[in-house]
């Protein structure tokens, strides 16, 4: 797979001749895994626009105090999370408490999202994304006692 990957980087030369490199778009549709290999990378193009909506949603709306605003936007504190809210590992994800963590974020996000899921398929992405995001959350919510928030 990472041999594959690495494939998709190609040498392109200009007319000075100076060699440049570019991810050419994966065309295969051969199974993979756990499913096709997708053209359009919809699941990371989803994730984005949820956390971009969920991100002006929290910033844009009230903020009477810090909990209540992130609760409202799906990002629970502790002792709800412990309370019962399971969902929290999850929808905390697309909730950025800046303009400048949701950027970041979506800077690594669209790029190595889109190839993995083209590689491995939207199903494996899905999966990936899902049991990555409740590990690093119960770690960080275990060790620390507070959650994570955001895709980073």
């Amino acid at each position: 797979m990472a041999y594959d990957m690495l494939n998709e980087l190609t040498s392109m030369t200009d007319a000075v001749g100076t060699t440049k490199y570019s991810c050419a778009a994966a065309s295969s549709s051969a199974k993979v895994g756990l499913g096709a290999k997708p053209k359009v990378p919809i699941v990371t193009i989803a994730i984005c626009c949820i956390s971009v909506l969920m991100t002006s949603g929290y910033i844009l709306g009230d903020h009477l105090d810090y909990w209540s605003s992130s609760s409202k936007w799906g990002s629970p504190p502790p002792w709800e999370v412990w309370g019962g809210k399971f969902w929290a590992p999850i929808s905390s994800a697309f909730v950025h408490f800046s303009w400048y963590h949701l950027a970041l974020n979506l800077c690594w996000l669209w790029p190595l999202g889109s190839l993995v899921e083209k590689h491995v398929g939207r199903r494996f992405w899905i999966l990936f994304f899902v049991c990555s995001r409740v590990v690093s959350y119960g770690f960080q919510l275990s060790l620390t006692g507070n959650p994570c928030h955001g895709l980073s």
